[in-house]
């Protein structure tokens, strides 16, 4: 296949992209491309250069934008190897124009993605100095935004990541406000490869990576999968090496392994899935039954790739065999879902992540589903009401004491009440919930079971909630969720409770996190509670988490959670649990 590339750069001011652009070059040079008449970089940038200084001009921003794009297409049309947009290219509408142009002439589309420094750093790389006269001089607010948008936008270089419609909008420039307009919910980001770089990069992961590229124009014919008991390797690897268009996906498993077979139906589009039935402890006989299947189906002439990370070691060796002796490309893919290759030794990128709870159940069970999605309408009407409590969180061990006159824990039944302690009032009366403190008075209308279950505990399940809400805005955790309840569709007919239920659940695209939230006494059953998620539910994996309002004190209590191996946070929700996500 002919080589025509577009790189479209991603990255805030700062990230090193003049270095980056020099690499790229440096290791096209190394691969025979000649730079000097095949490798062309086009940026805005570029016009406001007053000698070697930069100076702009936002009312010329427009139509340099416009004469930069032209020149892009120019490249294009003459048919130039490797063509670079050298922009900031942050959220999708920003290089659309330069995507559609690569797709009208047939080019596959990379986007250099690196992941922004601190704000500190990059303010630092703004300032002009005699060592750095072409600094741009970006200003502290801009910067903020622009990594904000990278954080926010990133998960869209994924076509599988669903687009959350208050997180990812789309906005055009407003000439005559010189602002950027809100017009509605965006799109993903069109591209072939990425990519990704850490905000510490070095030069050999851009030479690796495009090596890689440009070596591989396409996808794989075929794919190799050894599988075991975890399903999860499979997924990752689905994902990391483009299985799909009619990509051959040919699972290698043990006899007891069959169900393998449905989970890359669900994970591929139109994929054509094969199976070979092995004994996994049989290396000849692996590597036997591979080489038979590939020349049955005359693929010697195809690109294949060994994804080696599923079942036993001897099917990692028999694998890994078969593709040195074939000069075959053999993956590995480590804890941290990291693709390596297993032949030279490069590492690859990380594996995409998985942003909604729903594909996990899909990869790990059979026949689990969500019954009960988050009603943020909801929440929103009580952030009064919750803030408030919160606020008076020393009052809520009495608040609880003197509800039980009135309320049934167990059935939510209630008669009428009046509460006070100290500034804080609490009443019931009829479908009326009032709160009063000595700074404000919310009022809460609706059914008095909700009511009654939300006085009782649901508060504090919503206060987390809103707490985790700006990790999803950041791009640290997806499909954030509230009382989600599961059910096992299958069994649901022979059971009287055919659900679990969820206080709060969400994954950081690579693990499922539960947490239950406790805002009263945390009392030994509250843990078997947590166990029995656990144990039921540890084919996904889930890491389970109690948030406590008040820590336990009782010896039994304490021990349980100590034997269980809960992570338990009794403050700061929000960044604990970022601590407990990075590990």
């Amino acid at each position: 296949m002919e080589l025509k590339l577009t790189i479209i750069n991603r990255a805030v001011p700062g990230s090193g992209k003049t270095t980056a652009l020099k690499t790229i070059e440096d290791a096209l040079d190394e691969y025979g491309v000649d730079t000097k008449s095949d490798f062309k970089v086009h940026s805005t940038d570029e016009f406001f250069m007053v000698g070697d200084k930069y100076v702009f001009d936002i009312a010329k921003l427009n139509d340099y934008h416009k004469e930069n794009l032209e020149n892009f297409k120019e490249s294009l049309i003459m048919g130039v190897k490797i063509v670079i947009c050298d922009n900031t290219n942050l959220l999708p509408w920003q290089c659309k124009a330069y995507t559609d142009l690569a797709r009208l002439y047939d080019y596959k589309i990379v986007f250099l993605n690196i992941e922004p420094k601190s704000l500190e750093e990059h303010m630092e790389t703004q300032k002009v100095t005699v060592q750095n006269p072409s600094a741009h001089n970006v200003s502290q607010d801009i910067l903020e935004r622009n990594i904000k948008d990278w954080r926010i936008y990133n998960d869209l270089l994924d076509k599988n990541t669903p687009i959350n419609p208050i997180r990812h909008r789309h906005y055009v420039w407003d000439r005559e406000n010189k602002c950027r307009k809100d017009v509605g919910v965006t799109e993903h980001f069109d591209t072939d490869f990425v990519i990704s770089l850490p905000s510490w990069w070095d030069k050999e992961i851009i030479k690796n990576r495009l090596r890689e590229i440009i070596k591989s124009i396409g996808k794989y014919d075929c794919i190799f999968h050894t599988c075991g008991n975890e399903k999860m390797p499979l997924v990752w690897a689905l994902r990391g090496l483009n299985a799909e268009d009619n990509t051959m996906c040919i699972l290698i498993h043990g006899k007891d392994h069959k169900e393998i077979i449905g989970v890359a139906q669900k994970f591929t589009q139109n994929a054509k899935i094969y199976n070979i039935e092995v004994d996994v402890f049989n290396l000849q006989e692996i590597k036997n039954r591979i080489k038979d299947f590939i020349e049955k189906h005359n693929l010697m002439s195809k690109k294949i790739a060994f994804n080696l990370t599923g079942g036993t070691k001897i099917m990692l060796l028999a694998g890994l065999s078969v593709a040195t002796e074939l000069k075959k490309k053999a993956f590995y893919i480590d804890t941290n879902q990291n693709l390596y290759s297993l032949n030279d030794n490069i590492l690859k990128e990380r594996i995409r992540p998985l942003s909604r709870v729903s594909d996990f159940l899909k990869a790990n069970t059979q026949g689990l589903e969500i019954i009960q999605d988050t009603d943020m309408n909801k929440i929103k009407s009580k952030i009064g009401a919750t803030r408030l409590l919160f606020d008076n969180k020393d009052k809520i061990r009495e608040l609880y004491k003197r509800l039980y006159e009135y309320i049934d824990f167990e059935t939510f039944k209630s008669k009428n009440f009046d509460i006070q302690i100290d500034s804080l009032c609490v009443s019931l009366n009829n479908k009326n919930l009032i709160l009063k403190d000595k700074h404000q008075s919310v009022t809460i209308n609706g059914d008095v079971d909700e009511l009654v279950a939300y006085i009782i505990g649901g508060w504090f399940e919503e206060y987390v909630y809103l707490e985790l809400l700006p990790l999803v805005e950041q791009g640290i955790i997806y499909d954030l969720q509230i009382n989600t309840k599961l059910r096992n569709k299958t069994l649901a007919k022979y059971r009287h409770r055919d659900y679990q239920e969820f206080d709060i659940l969400f994954t950081d695209g690579y693990k499922l996190f539960a947490i239950e939230c406790k805002s009263g006494a945390i009392k030994a059953e509250h843990i078997e509670k947590l166990s029995h998620i656990k144990r039921q539910y540890g084919e996904l994996g889930v890491i389970c988490i109690l948030i406590a309002l008040y820590m336990p004190h009782h010896p039994t209590t304490k021990k349980k959670i100590k034997d269980s191996n809960f992570n338990v946070v009794n403050d700061d929700y929000a960044k604990n649990i970022v601590k407990l996500i990075s590990g």
